[in-house]
């Protein structure tokens, strides 16, 4: 006689509500970062950020007794985290407090899907495809158009912009080389040891 277990694929009741959650606080990321620079410094808010989160990751690790990844894969996390989180915020902060609007560097992390797709055919030694570089283009054109009606030529702000766009090529390269290695670690002991990495 089988006995009936009862059904523990079914998704919690705030699971429809997930994606809208992750949208508003997406969206607010530039708009609170530009916030949080008017009172430190980046190097500061990133220190915060990074030990902020390894700290919250280190509670579920241990209460769960997650395995650590191995020393094999703790190179190609640790290059991970150095694109997406060290030089992808570093630039982002930095180009916020040498006076880039939150808006131009939302556009260019808009673009960020098309620069993965880019990374990632260039590891594969493939040429991109022609509609990913023309939406590239559209995009970039769309926030020099930006940059062109607000005025902002200032020294700070264009230098805010390019390390805008350098952040969003950082991620993109860093998010080809997650899809790239092998993954056999937990995704939660390796987001630990990224944002460990990136806290050190």
């Amino acid at each position: 006689m089988t006995t009936q277990r009862p059904d523990q694929s079914k998704a919690p009741s705030w699971l429809p509500f997930a994606p809208w959650l992750f949208v508003c606080l997406w969206s607010a990321g530039y708009g609170v970062a530009k916030l949080c620079l008017e009172y430190t410094t980046p190097l500061n808010l990133l220190a915060m950020r990074f030990v902020l989160t390894a700290s919250i990751l280190a509670l579920p690790l241990v209460f769960y007794k997650v395995s650590f990844p191995s020393w094999r894969a703790l190179g190609p996390l640790c290059l991970v985290s150095l694109c997406i989180h060290v030089v992808h915020f570093g630039l982002v902060y930095g180009g916020l407090s040498f006076g880039a609007s939150a808006g131009v560097l939302a556009l260019f992390a808009a673009s960020q899907p098309l620069l993965v797709e880019i990374s990632v055919s260039l590891f594969y030694r493939r040429f991109p495809r022609v509609v990913t570089m023309t939406g590239l283009g559209l995009g970039m054109a769309g926030a020099a158009y930006v940059i062109i009606m607000r005025h902002e030529f200032s020294a700070g702000a264009l230098l805010g912009a390019l390390m805008g766009f350098l952040a969003v090529v950082s991620f993109s390269i860093g998010t080809a080389c997650d899809r790239y290695r092998t993954k056999n670690e937990s995704p939660l002991a390796g987001y630990f040891v990224q944002y460990l990495f990136a806290a050190i």
